[in-house]
């Protein structure tokens, strides 16, 4: 289930959409742009139009940026969610950045703070959560559009034997 905020979603929750300009602007389309409250009314409708159309809540959810009170939010109250999909770090690709989390490996997020691993059981999130466009590790850290999206190893000219160099990479120790 996709968990980014339009202006529909937003008045289907009875939350006001902060509609500052550009919909892509983080306070618009990420939960962590809304009041807890507000969080909490756009996760439950979500939820809720999901079961009500496929009989049973999800079990996977994705969103460019997952904050760590909506994720603890949706555990305690949706405790079949045992997933979620990230954005990976980027510092270079879009008008704003996310930085400072793993690369490339599911993990556990702390209790606090969705970007960083817990470092023990009583601080995770039993929530795992993974990257799309997983970045190279290597290359990565010059511009963040080295990574595993078609459209990123196009534009480098790398050629689709790129992709077996980053399996490489992460695999192999």
């Amino acid at each position: 289930i996709l968990l980014e905020v339009s202006p529909k979603m937003a008045s289907d929750s009875n939350v006001v959409y902060t509609n500052a300009p550009g919909w892509f602007r983080a306070n618009n389309v990420f939960l962590s742009g809304y009041e807890r409250k507000d969080r909490e009314k756009l996760i439950t409708t979500v939820f809720e139009k999901f079961k009500e159309k496929f009989g049973y809540y999800p079990q996977s959810i994705g969103a460019w940026h997952l904050d760590a009170y909506s994720l603890s939010f949706i555990k305690e109250r949706y405790p079949t969610v045992i997933a979620g999909m990230v954005v990976a770090d980027q510092l270079t690709t879009d008008g704003y950045g996310i930085w400072g989390q793993y690369w490339g490996i599911p993990f556990y997020p702390a209790k606090k703070n969705s970007l960083m691993p817990a470092n023990n059981i009583f601080n995770k999130l039993d929530i795992v959560l993974m990257q799309w466009a997983a970045r190279d590790p290597l290359n990565g850290y010059r511009e963040s559009t080295y990574s595993v999206q078609t459209g990123d190893y196009e534009r480098h000219g790398v050629g689709s034997n790129y992709y077996e160099k980053l399996i490489e990479l992460y695999t192999n120790p």
